[in-house]
């Protein structure tokens, strides 16, 4: 089960599996609100289905999707409300916890990371997955850079480098980077689901072209879909499906080796200098790309090939 946090997957899309418990943080119903977006698109890259004659496959696509739904503004009682939405996730069940998103610092949503990642799983821990910021300067948002046990995902473009203004895309903005970066993943032009008929991004609201790219000037007919979709939010759920693919060879590993395998197997991309690090015991590492672009496949290998018994 993979808990997204953020502004609400949409229930009846045709293309999710949604987990039948969820929450909502602002009325304490085990149910998903929307109120935006956001949610659904990042859903749509974890686990949208495979097989069914619809739009896209999502990374893990029979791994059930828990919607822990928000209003998401900036504001303490906002990161409260999250908190209480991080702790439903671990208490019923979920093994994989998605934040695509920053909020103000507070010690509500610290002790909530803390347990999830302690905690979650029957004490083996979640697996925490948060968005490095979209703000291209060498500083990391919070939550993500607020416990070394959390994977902080920055975002690459399709030539495999750090998105930033002047890479390949055209989109001008950046990925943000810095010490607590772990590992890179697409967030460029990213085909997901999208809220239904016309709510949606599609057509409403043209990312791509929005921030200066032209690579792909129209959207999907279908209107259920975007293929614009992007940011570090966008290459967040990449790194969680593979968390929840890697936990679906063994569910028995502990939340922390998930992250080991994931970044062992990263692809050293982008021709950046990578080097040993004190403190990155998984590979080299740089401050721009982490240990590198996710590789599915390698971390995968790593667990079916030698799987871990202790």
């Amino acid at each position: 089960i993979v808990a997204v946090v953020d502004n609400g997957v949409e229930p009846n899309h045709p293309d999710l599996n949604i987990y039948p418990l969820c929450y909502d943080t602002e009325s304490g119903d085990t149910i998903s609100i929307i109120n935006g977006d956001h949610g659904t698109s990042v859903a749509g890259i974890i686990g949208a289905l495979k097989d069914n004659s619809l739009g896209v496959c999502g990374v893990a696509p029979d791994c059930p999707i828990m919607s822990i739904s928000s209003t998401m503004s900036v504001d303490t009682a906002i990161t409260k409300k999250l908190a209480d939405g991080i702790n439903f996730a671990r208490e019923n069940g979920a093994s994989v916890i998605n934040c695509s998103w920053y909020a103000m610092e507070h010690q509500f949503l610290d002790d909530a990371i803390e347990a999830a990642l302690t905690q979650g799983r029957n004490g083996l821990g979640c697996v925490v997955v948060c968005a490095a910021g979209n703000n291209d300067v060498q500083s990391i948002d919070y939550p993500a850079c607020s416990n070394d046990d959390i994977i902080v995902v920055g975002s690459c473009s399709q030539c495999g480098e750090r998105k930033n203004s002047d890479s390949c895309d055209g989109e001008d903005w950046g990925s943000s980077y810095g010490e607590q970066l772990d590992i890179m993943a697409p967030g460029v032009l990213i085909p997901s689901t999208d809220r239904q008929g016309i709510l949606g991004y599609n057509p409403d609201y043209p990312i791509h072209t929005y921030n200066g790219g032209n690579i792909i000037t129209s959207d999907f007919s279908n209107q259920n879909y975007t293929v614009w979709f992007n940011g570090t939010s966008a290459a967040t759920p990449h790194v969680s499906g593979v968390a929840a693919l890697i936990l679906s060879i063994n569910p028995n590993l502990i939340g922390k080796y998930v992250n080991r395998l994931i970044e062992s197997g990263a692809q050293k991309a982008g021709g950046y200098s990578y080097y040993n690090k004190e403190g990155r015991p998984n590979g080299i590492w740089c401050d721009e790309m982490g240990y590198g672009l996710l590789n599915a496949y390698e971390s995968l290998l790593i667990e079916y090939q030698h799987p871990t018994t202790s």
